[in-house]
């Protein structure tokens, strides 16, 4: 009898984990047919004569295709009065594909405006875990009009381009904040360069990492196990954890620094992206000296502490 109650008192179907795993694959699938949908008619566009020509059609060091040569060129000299290499690599790339055949250029945004689509969800629920409220937010995100421009004009390949690498940054820097270590410090800091080398509007990154911090992540809180002084420990502890915070964001602010006030002769290496890595560089021969190395630490015990 006892056998019967336990056999009639079990779940149907699928296991939970499974249906959960289950519910993000179509997630997933839904976000991808939507964004192709909306933006997929775009492959039969022509090119525009609006930067274009710069970009793309009247520009020999692109359809020289991608070269060691034309890579170094990417990294050493602007590009539509523009220093991002990595989009001009990725332009590059592009006429090696399609030639001058507008609709493979214009197929490469629609497919990276989707890879984008799809990691703002998974960020978000990573950071989050409110699955369907995340879908919807990447869902608005993927079909909002504001980002017609950036998709269906060739010359905005550096909009979608940095937001696949800002994403990227977003999910590295959520991992680091779980589980804090050097080696995921450095994903973020080479993802906010890339970032950067795509578009330098994302110098605002480290803004938007420290609101991160703030919510959803809530590295501002620091939980105290004494109830009798929890008031002036959670004080005293909120101030450090702040103060750490800000320090985790010195090698990227220092490297946008560098872009402003060193001199050099070239732009290359003024901009902020490089400043980024060569600052994140010297950051790190700097650590044990500075002893970041225990603010880690301390980092990784609050989180391991308020976990449990």
């Amino acid at each position: 009898m006892n056998n019967k109650r336990q056999f009639g008192a079990r779940p149907s179907g699928l296991p939970r984990g499974v249906r959960s795993r289950s519910t993000t694959i179509v997630i997933y699938l839904f976000l991808a047919a939507i964004s192709l949908v909306v933006f997929g008619q775009t492959i039969r566009y022509d090119f525009v004569n609006f930067d274009d020509d710069l970009y793309v059609y009247n520009a020999p060091a692109i359809q020289a295709v991608l070269t060691i040569k034309g890579i170094a060129i990417a990294f050493t000299s602007p590009h539509a009065r523009n220093w991002h290499p990595l989009t001009t690599i990725s332009h590059m790339l592009d006429c090696q594909l399609y030639g001058l055949n507008a609709g493979g250029h214009h197929a490469t945004n629609v497919i990276l405006h989707t890879v984008a689509v799809l990691l703002l969800f998974q960020v978000l629920r990573q950071m989050t875990g409110a699955v369907w409220r995340s879908a919807i937010v990447a869902a608005l995100f993927a079909v909002h009009p504001l980002h017609v421009e950036s998709v269906a004009w060739v010359s905005e390949r550096k909009d979608v381009l940095s937001a696949v690498f800002f994403f990227l940054m977003l999910g590295a820097y959520s991992r680091y904040a779980r589980a804090a270590s050097m080696t995921r410090y450095l994903a973020v800091a080479v993802l906010f360069a890339a970032a950067l080398m795509s578009k330098p509007m994302l110098v605002s990154a480290p803004v938007v990492l420290l609101l991160l911090d703030y919510w959803p992540l809530r590295r501002f809180e620091q939980p105290s196990s004494t109830k009798g002084k929890a008031k002036i420990l959670k004080s005293g502890n909120q101030r450090r954890a702040i103060r750490r915070l800000f320090l985790e964001k010195i090698p990227l602010l220092r490297g946008l620094l560098c872009h402003h006030i060193c001199p050099s002769k070239t732009r290359y290496w003024r901009d902020p992206a490089v400043a980024v890595l060569l600052a994140s560089a010297k950051r790190g021969r700097e650590l044990h000296d500075l002893h970041l190395g225990h603010i880690v630490a301390d980092t990784s015990r609050g989180f391991l502490s308020s976990s449990k």
